[in-house]
């Protein structure tokens, strides 16, 4: 399930146990989470236009 979920997130096994167990212990947020808080205010096509910017972020691990 770890190989096809990070796969799936275009991370290595061990980038995503790792921010799977931050994010579950409450250590840091995810990046998803960060997006969705910061664009409360945005429009919808604006919200996508940022999760399309920070999508590099995923490819960096």
């Amino acid at each position: 399930m770890i190989k096809k979920e990070a796969a799936k997130s275009k991370k290595t096994k061990k980038a995503f146990i790792l921010e799977t167990v931050d994010e579950k212990m409450g250590l840091v947020k995810g990046r998803e989470q960060i997006v969705r808080e910061l664009s409360g205010w945005l429009s919808h096509e604006e919200a996508q236009e940022l999760r399309k910017a920070v999508e590099v972020f995923n490819k960096v691990s």
